[in-house]
Protein backbone atom coordinates (compact mmCIF):
# COMPACT_ATOMS: atom_id res chain seq x y z
CA UNK A 1 0.00 0.00 0.00
CA UNK A 2 1.45 3.44 -0.83
CA UNK A 3 2.72 5.73 1.87
CA UNK A 4 -0.30 8.04 2.07
CA UNK A 5 -1.42 10.61 4.58
CA UNK A 6 -4.51 9.84 6.61
CA UNK A 7 -7.68 11.57 5.45
CA UNK A 8 -10.47 11.55 8.04
CA UNK A 9 -12.99 12.04 5.24
CA UNK A 10 -12.15 8.79 3.46
CA UNK A 11 -13.24 5.22 4.06
CA UNK A 12 -9.76 4.53 5.53
CA UNK A 13 -11.05 5.71 8.91
CA UNK A 14 -13.45 2.83 9.46
CA UNK A 15 -14.70 2.13 12.99
CA UNK A 16 -14.20 -1.62 12.66
CA UNK A 17 -10.74 -3.20 12.98
CA UNK A 18 -9.57 -4.25 9.48
CA UNK A 19 -7.79 -7.57 9.07
CA UNK A 20 -4.96 -5.72 7.30
CA UNK A 21 -4.12 -3.56 10.32
CA UNK A 22 -0.70 -4.92 11.32
CA UNK A 23 0.01 -3.10 14.58
CA UNK A 24 -2.24 -5.02 16.96
CA UNK A 25 -5.87 -4.69 17.99
CA UNK A 26 -5.03 -2.74 21.16
CA UNK A 27 -3.52 0.11 19.10
CA UNK A 28 -6.40 0.50 16.65
CA UNK A 29 -8.46 3.59 17.54
CA UNK A 30 -7.14 3.65 21.14
CA UNK A 31 -8.13 7.29 21.45
CA UNK A 32 -4.63 8.57 22.16
CA UNK A 33 -1.79 7.66 19.81
CA UNK A 34 -1.49 7.91 16.03
CA UNK A 35 0.13 4.62 14.98
CA UNK A 36 1.89 4.72 11.61
CA UNK A 37 3.19 2.01 9.28
CA UNK A 38 0.27 -0.29 10.06
CA UNK A 39 -0.77 -0.81 6.39
CA UNK A 40 -4.17 0.72 7.24
CA UNK A 41 -4.69 4.25 8.59
CA UNK A 42 -5.21 4.40 12.35
CA UNK A 43 -8.37 6.45 13.18
CA UNK A 44 -6.36 8.18 15.92
CA UNK A 45 -4.33 10.03 13.29
CA UNK A 46 -5.60 13.57 12.65
CA UNK A 47 -6.78 14.53 9.17
CA UNK A 48 -3.83 15.01 6.85
CA UNK A 49 -1.36 13.39 9.23
CA UNK A 50 0.06 9.92 9.70
CA UNK A 51 0.97 7.32 7.08
CA UNK A 52 0.41 3.65 6.40
CA UNK A 53 3.43 2.04 4.67
CA UNK A 54 5.71 -0.03 6.91
CA UNK A 55 8.41 2.07 8.63
CA UNK A 56 6.98 5.28 7.15
CA UNK A 57 7.41 8.64 8.84
CA UNK A 58 5.04 11.62 8.71
CA UNK A 59 3.82 14.58 10.72
CA UNK A 60 1.43 13.42 13.39
CA UNK A 61 2.93 9.97 13.95
CA UNK A 62 3.13 9.16 17.65
CA UNK A 63 4.39 5.59 17.22
CA UNK A 64 5.98 4.17 14.04
CA UNK A 65 5.92 0.47 13.18
CA UNK A 66 7.95 -1.78 10.89
CA UNK A 67 6.68 -4.43 8.48
CA UNK A 68 6.17 -6.91 11.32
CA UNK A 69 4.05 -4.43 13.28
CA UNK A 70 6.77 -3.90 15.91
CA UNK A 71 7.19 -0.35 17.22
CA UNK A 72 10.27 1.58 16.10
CA UNK A 73 12.13 3.41 18.85
CA UNK A 74 12.58 7.11 17.98
CA UNK A 75 15.90 8.86 18.53
CA UNK A 76 14.17 11.25 20.93
CA UNK A 77 13.39 8.41 23.39
CA UNK A 78 15.60 9.28 26.36
CA UNK A 79 14.83 6.44 28.77
CA UNK A 80 16.69 3.14 28.78
CA UNK A 81 16.27 1.33 25.44
CA UNK A 82 15.15 -1.79 27.29
CA UNK A 83 12.02 0.00 28.53
CA UNK A 84 10.69 0.82 25.05
CA UNK A 85 7.74 -1.35 23.97
CA UNK A 86 8.95 -4.17 26.20
CA UNK A 87 5.64 -4.93 27.96
CA UNK A 88 7.27 -3.84 31.23
CA UNK A 89 4.71 -1.12 31.96
CA UNK A 90 4.15 2.49 30.92
CA UNK A 91 7.29 4.66 31.09
CA UNK A 92 6.59 8.41 31.19
CA UNK A 93 8.81 11.48 30.85
CA UNK A 94 10.96 9.88 28.14
CA UNK A 95 10.60 12.67 25.52
CA UNK A 96 8.76 10.23 23.26
CA UNK A 97 5.89 7.81 23.78
CA UNK A 98 6.54 4.37 25.22
CA UNK A 99 4.16 2.11 23.24
CA UNK A 100 3.46 0.24 26.48
CA UNK A 101 1.36 3.32 27.39
CA UNK A 102 -1.52 2.22 25.19
CA UNK A 103 -4.28 4.81 25.24
CA UNK A 104 -2.52 7.10 27.72
CA UNK A 105 0.84 8.15 29.13
CA UNK A 106 2.86 11.36 28.70
CA UNK A 107 6.28 12.31 27.37
CA UNK A 108 7.52 15.53 28.98
CA UNK A 109 10.10 14.91 31.74
CA UNK A 110 8.44 15.31 35.13
CA UNK A 111 4.95 14.59 33.79
CA UNK A 112 2.54 12.29 35.62
CA UNK A 113 -0.67 10.62 34.49
CA UNK A 114 -2.78 7.81 35.90
CA UNK A 115 -1.43 5.34 33.33
CA UNK A 116 2.23 6.02 34.20
CA UNK A 117 3.99 3.20 36.03
CA UNK A 118 7.45 4.83 35.99
CA UNK A 119 8.13 8.57 35.79
CA UNK A 120 11.37 10.52 35.29
CA UNK A 121 12.58 14.09 35.76
CA UNK A 122 14.58 16.12 33.24
CA UNK A 123 17.79 14.53 34.53
CA UNK A 124 16.44 11.04 33.89
CA UNK A 125 16.09 10.32 37.60
CA UNK A 126 13.10 8.28 38.78
CA UNK A 127 10.10 10.08 40.27
CA UNK A 128 7.10 8.77 42.15
CA UNK A 129 4.27 8.77 39.60
CA UNK A 130 1.58 8.92 42.28
CA UNK A 131 3.11 11.63 44.50
CA UNK A 132 1.65 14.90 43.16
CA UNK A 133 3.16 17.35 45.67
CA UNK A 134 6.61 18.87 45.02
CA UNK A 135 9.02 15.96 44.76
CA UNK A 136 11.41 17.41 47.34
CA UNK A 137 8.73 16.96 50.02
CA UNK A 138 8.75 13.18 49.69
CA UNK A 139 10.65 11.79 52.69
CA UNK A 140 11.92 15.20 53.87
CA UNK A 141 11.01 14.60 57.53
CA UNK A 142 7.65 16.43 57.44
CA UNK A 143 4.32 14.63 57.07
CA UNK A 144 2.69 15.84 53.85
CA UNK A 145 -0.94 14.90 53.20
CA UNK A 146 -3.15 15.09 50.14
CA UNK A 147 -0.32 14.25 47.74
CA UNK A 148 -1.94 11.38 45.87
CA UNK A 149 0.37 8.84 47.50
CA UNK A 150 1.48 8.21 51.06
CA UNK A 151 4.41 10.24 52.36
CA UNK A 152 6.72 7.90 54.32
CA UNK A 153 7.21 10.73 56.85
CA UNK A 154 3.62 10.09 57.99
CA UNK A 155 4.17 6.37 58.74
CA UNK A 156 0.64 5.01 58.20
CA UNK A 157 -1.09 7.90 59.98
CA UNK A 158 -1.33 10.37 57.10
CA UNK A 159 -3.68 10.38 54.12
CA UNK A 160 -3.13 10.64 50.34
CA UNK A 161 -6.43 12.01 48.97
CA UNK A 162 -6.27 15.65 47.80
CA UNK A 163 -7.69 17.95 50.48
CA UNK A 164 -7.63 15.34 53.23
CA UNK A 165 -6.77 15.94 56.89
CA UNK A 166 -5.58 13.78 59.77
CA UNK A 167 -3.99 14.73 63.06
CA UNK A 168 -0.58 13.51 61.85
CA UNK A 169 -0.55 15.94 58.88
CA UNK A 170 1.94 18.81 59.10
CA UNK A 171 1.40 20.12 55.57
CA UNK A 172 -1.79 19.60 53.57
CA UNK A 173 -2.41 19.86 49.84
CA UNK A 174 -5.44 20.00 47.59
CA UNK A 175 -5.88 20.06 43.85
CA UNK A 176 -4.87 23.75 43.70
CA UNK A 177 -1.88 23.60 46.04
CA UNK A 178 -1.19 23.90 49.76
CA UNK A 179 -4.11 24.16 52.21
CA UNK A 180 -4.37 24.96 55.88
CA UNK A 181 -4.05 21.75 57.86
CA UNK A 182 -7.39 21.76 59.65
CA UNK A 183 -10.53 19.68 59.89
CA UNK A 184 -13.40 20.43 57.54
CA UNK A 185 -16.48 22.29 58.69
CA UNK A 186 -19.04 19.58 58.02
CA UNK A 187 -21.60 18.92 60.79
CA UNK A 188 -19.95 17.11 63.67
CA UNK A 189 -22.30 14.14 63.28
CA UNK A 190 -21.70 13.60 59.54
CA UNK A 191 -20.14 10.20 60.16
CA UNK A 192 -22.37 7.22 60.77
CA UNK A 193 -25.67 8.78 59.69
CA UNK A 194 -26.05 6.51 56.68
CA UNK A 195 -25.40 9.31 54.13
CA UNK A 196 -22.18 9.68 52.12
CA UNK A 197 -20.81 13.18 52.84
CA UNK A 198 -18.08 14.71 50.65
CA UNK A 199 -15.87 17.76 51.05
CA UNK A 200 -15.34 17.14 54.78
CA UNK A 201 -11.54 16.61 54.56
CA UNK A 202 -12.02 13.30 56.38
CA UNK A 203 -13.38 10.12 54.84
CA UNK A 204 -16.97 9.38 55.78
CA UNK A 205 -17.43 5.67 56.64
CA UNK A 206 -20.91 5.94 55.11
CA UNK A 207 -19.24 6.24 51.68
CA UNK A 208 -17.80 2.72 51.69
CA UNK A 209 -20.59 1.32 49.50
CA UNK A 210 -20.74 4.39 47.23
CA UNK A 211 -18.97 5.05 43.96
CA UNK A 212 -16.20 7.62 43.52
CA UNK A 213 -16.01 10.04 46.46
CA UNK A 214 -13.80 13.00 47.41
CA UNK A 215 -12.58 14.86 50.51
CA UNK A 216 -11.56 18.35 49.37
CA UNK A 217 -14.05 21.12 50.30
CA UNK A 218 -16.48 21.96 47.45
CA UNK A 219 -15.59 18.74 45.61
CA UNK A 220 -18.20 16.49 44.07
CA UNK A 221 -18.13 12.93 42.75
CA UNK A 222 -20.53 10.24 41.65
CA UNK A 223 -20.78 8.58 45.07
CA UNK A 224 -21.53 11.74 47.08
CA UNK A 225 -25.00 12.27 48.57
CA UNK A 226 -24.18 15.55 50.36
CA UNK A 227 -21.39 17.96 49.47
CA UNK A 228 -19.94 20.80 51.58
CA UNK A 229 -17.78 23.85 50.90
CA UNK A 230 -14.91 25.20 53.03
CA UNK A 231 -17.39 27.06 55.23
CA UNK A 232 -19.51 23.98 55.92
CA UNK A 233 -22.39 25.09 53.68
CA UNK A 234 -24.14 22.30 51.78
CA UNK A 235 -23.74 22.33 47.98
CA UNK A 236 -25.46 20.47 45.19
CA UNK A 237 -23.48 17.32 44.40
CA UNK A 238 -22.52 16.12 40.94
CA UNK A 239 -25.50 15.02 38.88
CA UNK A 240 -28.18 16.65 41.08
CA UNK A 241 -30.40 18.71 38.77
CA UNK A 242 -33.20 19.99 41.03
CA UNK A 243 -32.86 23.61 42.13
CA UNK A 244 -35.17 24.00 45.14
CA UNK A 245 -34.89 20.49 46.61
CA UNK A 246 -31.69 19.27 48.25
CA UNK A 247 -30.49 15.69 48.66
CA UNK A 248 -30.20 14.15 52.11
CA UNK A 249 -31.66 17.24 53.80
CA UNK A 250 -34.74 15.69 55.46
CA UNK A 251 -37.04 17.51 53.03
CA UNK A 252 -38.70 14.34 51.76
CA UNK A 253 -37.93 11.82 49.04
CA UNK A 254 -37.13 13.94 45.98
CA UNK A 255 -37.47 12.10 42.67
CA UNK A 256 -36.39 12.88 39.13
CA UNK A 257 -33.40 14.97 40.25
CA UNK A 258 -30.70 13.13 38.31
CA UNK A 259 -29.26 11.20 41.24
CA UNK A 260 -30.81 9.28 44.13
CA UNK A 261 -31.92 11.22 47.21
CA UNK A 262 -30.65 9.62 50.43
CA UNK A 263 -33.88 10.77 52.13
CA UNK A 264 -35.71 8.04 50.19
CA UNK A 265 -36.15 4.78 52.07
CA UNK A 266 -34.49 1.65 50.78
CA UNK A 267 -36.22 0.43 47.62
CA UNK A 268 -38.17 3.66 47.20
CA UNK A 269 -37.74 6.76 45.06
CA UNK A 270 -36.11 7.15 41.64
CA UNK A 271 -33.61 9.49 40.04
CA UNK A 272 -34.29 9.71 36.29
CA UNK A 273 -36.07 12.98 35.35
CA UNK A 274 -39.76 12.25 34.69
CA UNK A 275 -39.79 9.06 36.76
CA UNK A 276 -42.50 8.03 39.25
CA UNK A 277 -41.97 5.56 42.08
CA UNK A 278 -43.30 4.56 45.45
CA UNK A 279 -42.16 6.86 48.24
CA UNK A 280 -41.66 10.01 46.13
CA UNK A 281 -42.81 13.22 47.83
CA UNK A 282 -41.64 15.56 45.05
CA UNK A 283 -41.21 14.80 41.35
CA UNK A 284 -39.78 16.53 38.28
CA UNK A 285 -40.60 16.14 34.60
CA UNK A 286 -38.00 15.38 31.99
CA UNK A 287 -37.50 19.13 31.44
CA UNK A 288 -37.09 19.80 35.18
CA UNK A 289 -40.50 21.25 35.95
CA UNK A 290 -42.28 20.21 39.20
CA UNK A 291 -45.03 17.66 38.62
CA UNK A 292 -47.39 15.50 40.61
CA UNK A 293 -46.01 12.24 41.95
CA UNK A 294 -49.36 10.54 41.41
CA UNK A 295 -49.36 7.98 38.58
Amino acid sequence: MPDAAVDAGTDARTPELPDEFSCGEERWDDGAHCDCGCLVADPDCAPGEGCTAASCEADGCDVRHDASGAALRPEAYSCDEATFDSLDGCDCGCDAIDPDCIGNGCTEPGCKEDACERCRDDEGEALSCEFTCPEELLGDGTCDCGCGAADPDCSDLGCPEPGCFKDMCERCYGSEGELECARGLCPSDFKGDGVCDCGCRERDPDCIASGEVCLEPSCSASGCARCFDDQGAQLMCEGWTCESEQPASNDGCNCGCGTADADCSAGEGCSEPGCLAEGCTSCRTADGAPTSCMP
